[in-house]
């Protein structure tokens, strides 16, 4: 049996794809079966666009024929959405599901207490704090804007994650929207912040209810930045520390 779990779509040969693309297909059918959603209309759901104009495209995956990068969208779409039927029908393709992976992951080395929430004035001052008091949940407004200070002493890179209505999500730390990486130069260290120093405000504006927030520093260079690579860490070979923290906004 071939193992097509970790199978790289956008650097294998056309004629390294067939066989996996078939899988992929009966993987997709599997669902189409139980939804009763078309497989052409499935295949939409996972691009986000209509994207299936041809009468052909749906019997053409069937054979093996797509395009890789559609192939990848399918096959990731799959996994967020439909693993379990998935990997029932296509072993060999879904053999790990990333997101119970990755909160095992999480689970396995959460630290608390080190990670806190900083409610912020609208002069972007802090506020005046209580360091004898460190809840394992706090608790914001809508819209009240707060940053991070995190408690370590491991020097280096730092990216984030929210949880919430359990489902995860990268939560970029950088200087602007685009960066998902932060930097931890200091202890304790303001997350995110601007170049020199300084906290950058963040709210919520829309969604009410708990969201969990989970940290990973490592002073590696290089280190994944999807949550199925980095649920494959293991400190006996990289260096890293997972800090978590709770918080419920209230209306």
């Amino acid at each position: 049996m071939h193992d097509f779990e970790e199978f790289d779509w956008m650097h294998a040969s056309k004629a390294e794809r067939v066989e996996p693309t078939k899988k992929l297909f009966l993987a997709l059918k599997a669902v189409s079966d139980i939804t009763g959603r078309a497989v052409d209309l499935l295949m939409d759901d996972a691009y986000g666009t209509p994207n299936t104009t041809s009468p052909h495209y749906a019997s053409n995956f069937r054979r093996g024929n797509i395009a890789a990068g559609k192939a990848l969208m399918i096959h990731r779409w799959l996994e967020e959405n439909h693993f379990e039927i998935a990997k029932t029908a296509a072993p060999e393709l879904f053999q790990f599901n990333p997101k119970s992976a990755w909160q095992q992951f999480v689970d396995r080395h959460a630290i608390k207490g080190q990670l806190r929430i900083l409610k912020l004035k609208d002069s972007m001052g802090l506020i005046e704090r209580d360091d004898e008091d460190r809840p394992d949940r706090d608790t914001l407004r809508l819209t009240q804007r707060f940053c991070f200070e995190l408690e370590t002493e491991m020097i280096g890179r730092v990216l984030a994650f929210q949880k919430y209505q359990n489902k995860w999500h990268n939560f970029p730390l950088g200087a602007d929207q685009r960066n998902l990486w932060g930097r931890v130069a200091s202890n304790p260290q303001l997350l995110p912040c601007a170049p020199d120093g300084s906290p950058i405000a963040l709210k919520e504006n829309n969604d009410a209810g708990d969201h969990q927030f989970a940290m990973i520093v490592s002073d590696a260079q290089k280190l994944p930045s999807e949550m199925r690579q980095l649920a494959k860490l293991d400190l006996e070979s990289q260096a890293f520390e997972l800090h978590v923290v709770a918080v419920t906004i209230v209306t």
